[in-house]
């Protein structure tokens, strides 16, 4: 929709209904469907309302556009035989849903504010929110080519480089600025800034842990060529700063873990063999048909009442036979 929200609300002056706060062609949305709407959301979703207005207008004029679509292509669709049988199947997955949803709104609203649940989560778990160490280090890399020639060449001038670091015939700082390679984003000093050890390959990212500030590294030998490395100052990490935006990380984890929760133990609920029947013969001949292949023959597990009489029948005679 082009026209701004409050371009399309409707009065009562206007001659609309009182409820209906914006119309088109006989379809209408009202007060009652945005605010049924709008509870269906999660806290952080409402809140970026209260940030921003303008995403309460696009989810408004969205609902809208949803309504007055639905509306409009009814009558375009064609109703074969599936028609019904779909929207049963939709249907069915809306109902389990809109469940779903009450299900964990309930819950939400058990933990309460989770605001105060997402500061209690930081202050008992400081271990899960400290932040990574990072390190400024310089960075030698020699490449290794394709052929072995350049191989060797690149090999000997990492030696011949390391060698003249430790004679004292030049520092680290003055290597790295000639031999740096932009490879990691190193910098015009050769140094790569605040680097997170985690990030680099591990090869490099073992010797960086182990190095002390000031200390020079042996060749490091990897798949992209020769490395030379050295920790000009390390950052420690610590706890991260609690905040506004990691306590919406925090929430939105929370709703997340909650939510898993509620759906993994309503759905298990309603699952299990217990009192399942069905037509082992008809699902095969089916599966044959929609797949091509002929489907293998499954361990008897007794949710089919046919299969575990036939089963018990065949225990049965094989135990006669015995007898006799």
């Amino acid at each position: 929709m082009k026209k701004t929200l409050l371009s399309l609300l409707f009065v009562a002056s206007l001659g609309q209904a009182s409820d209906a706060l914006m119309e088109r062609n006989g379809v209408s949305l009202s007060e009652a469907e945005i605010r049924a709407a709008i509870a269906d959301l999660s806290k952080l979703q409402i809140d970026s309302f209260n940030r921003n207005p303008e995403n309460l207008t696009k989810f408004i004029e969205n609902l809208f556009d949803n309504k007055y679509m639905a509306k409009n292509v009814l009558e375009n669709i064609d109703q074969n035989e599936h028609f019904e049988i779909i929207k049963d199947m939709t249907l069915n997955r809306f109902y389990i849903n809109y469940y779903l949803k009450e299900k964990v709104k309930a819950r939400l609203a058990e933990v309460g504010d989770l605001s105060v649940a997402a500061r209690q989560e930081y202050d008992a778990n400081p271990d899960k929110y400290k932040a990574d160490e990072l390190v400024d280090f310089y960075h030698l890399l020699f490449v290794r080519y394709d052929n072995p020639e350049a191989v060797a060449d690149g090999k000997a001038q990492a030696e011949a480089v390391l060698n003249a670091i430790k004679s004292g015939e030049m520092t680290i700082a003055e290597a790295a600025k000639k031999y740096r390679t932009a490879i990691n984003g190193t910098n015009s000093e050769g140094i790569v800034p605040k680097a997170n050890p985690s990030r680099l390959t591990r090869e490099i990212r073992d010797i960086i842990r182990e190095l002390e500030v000031g200390e020079v590294s042996e060749i490091i030998d990897d798949k992209t060529g020769y490395h030379i490395v050295s920790i000009a100052k390390r950052h420690p990490g610590g706890l991260i700063p609690y905040n506004k935006t990691l306590e919406n990380q925090i929430i939105e984890g929370l709703e997340d873990q909650y939510s898993g929760t509620v759906i993994s133990n309503a759905r298990a609920s309603f699952q299990g063999p217990e009192g399942l029947t069905f037509d082992r013969e008809k699902l095969d001949a089916l599966f044959e048909e929609l797949t091509g292949v002929k489907p293998k023959a499954p361990a008897n597990d007794g949710t089919n009442a046919n299969d575990a009489t036939e089963a018990a029948e065949a225990t049965e005679a094989a135990e006669a036979s015995k007898s006799e």
